[in-house]
């Protein structure tokens, strides 16, 4: 597995990138992720199934200045319960320079709604807010796609209300503090301006 990582990291190093990289006013990015899982236990008939789809779309209104729109949905079921979370917010990134690698700095902010409810008549809604500042690194393997790693402090606020209950209503409010290193790709879309 070791060998593994080495050769891949070695390859993405080794790969020449042409002249210019999209960081330029005019160019749009396309990034997210989308999953299926599907578990099990063993000592249970329990099996819990997700879906999560979080598309981003982002332009550059200016040379390195980027911003994004990033969505999420979520759906997990698991024996009579039912979470479906809905998330959206922008983001906004600059980046020092142009080159094959770029560090980059960004704050973000997410407003997400989740409902949870199950088969004993419980249904429980939270609405979240959550502010991240981070920064990273972004490195093109070609002119259109890049690899990116960041760190990321986000801060957050969630209010939860449930609308029945057999213990009856109840507010309950939470502040979180989190650190994130993530890893991620991005696809950039442009159009070469060919020299005349």
């Amino acid at each position: 597995m070791k060998k593994m990582f080495f050769h891949f990291f070695l390859f993405l190093f080794s790969i020449p990138v042409l002249a210019q990289v999209p960081l330029s006013k005019g160019t749009y990015t396309l990034s997210g992720e989308f999953n299926y899982t599907s578990s099990s236990e063993r000592r249970s008939s329990f099996t819990t199934k997700r879906t999560h789809l979080s598309p981003n779309i982002g332009y550059f209104f200016f040379d390195k200045l980027h911003a994004e729109l990033a969505l999420l949905y979520d759906k997990v079921t698991r024996e009579g319960i039912l979470l479906k979370s809905y998330a959206m917010g922008p983001e906004f990134r600059y980046y020092f320079s142009d080159k094959k690698i770029a560090p980059f700095l960004g704050i973000g902010y997410a407003f997400k709604i989740d409902n949870l409810s199950d088969s004993f008549l419980m249904e429980l809604d939270s609405r979240s807010s959550a502010l991240t500042l981070g920064g990273g690194l972004i490195m093109f393997i070609t002119k259109r796609f890049a690899i990116e790693s960041s760190l990321n402090y986000r801060m957050s606020t969630m209010k939860m209300e449930t609308a029945s209950s057999l213990f009856g209503d109840f507010d309950y409010e939470e502040n979180s503090r989190t650190t994130q290193f993530l890893l991620g790709v991005n696809y950039f879309i442009y159009r070469e301006v060919k020299a005349r």
